[in-house]
């Protein structure tokens, strides 16, 4: 056999086991590895947007709790219950450290407005004017909303060398009214 013979036969052989490494091994393994490439990107893509969904659920729920406490202040100014008897208290609590006479309340019926309720109460006080304005002036910084109209004051009496008005007035108080504001 001839030298260039054996040349031939031996490129012949490496070339056959250069295709066989290539399409049996090389090939597929690329193959495998530009598929998990492709997975890996397409992984990273999927975290990306769940960190982004993450990030969005945090805004979400802090958002959601500053909305939860502006919800709680406002409820101070406009409760969703009718406790009345705790507004009374407070007038009456006021009135008597104030050295008023109350000398009558009457609680009028609820007048539905739509997602608020007015809560009239009809009311006669008796005092000395300086004292009757400091009681509408602190019920006024409290932090119930309550608004006083129909003011109707009497003349000045003199009683036991002290002037004294006597004061009718109705007081609302407001409620939040859920179901109307669900409209």
């Amino acid at each position: 056999m001839s030298f260039l013979r054996k040349a031939t036969i031996i490129l012949v052989v490496l070339i056959i086991i250069v295709a066989v490494f290539y399409f049996y091994f090389y090939r597929p393994a690329n193959q495998d590895l530009l598929d998990a490439n492709n997975e890996l990107r397409d992984l990273q893509m999927q975290r990306k947007k769940l960190q982004d969904r993450a990030a969005t659920i945090d805004q979400f729920r802090a958002d959601r709790a500053r909305v939860k406490e502006r919800l709680d202040q406002l409820l101070t100014k406009l409760p969703n219950t009718r406790d009345v008897n705790i507004i009374l208290r407070e007038f009456e609590g006021l009135a008597t450290v104030l050295g008023l006479d109350i000398a009558s309340f009457a609680l009028e019926s609820e007048t539905n407005k739509g997602f608020y309720s007015e809560i009239p109460i009809t009311m006669k006080l008796t005092g000395r004017y300086h004292d009757i304005a400091i009681f509408f002036d602190k019920i006024s910084k409290a932090d119930r909303i309550i608004n006083f109209t129909d003011l109707d004051i009497t003349s000045p009496k003199n009683v036991e060398g002290i002037l004294t008005i006597t004061t009718n007035c109705t007081a609302t108080a407001y409620r939040f009214n859920p179901t109307g504001a669900a409209r």
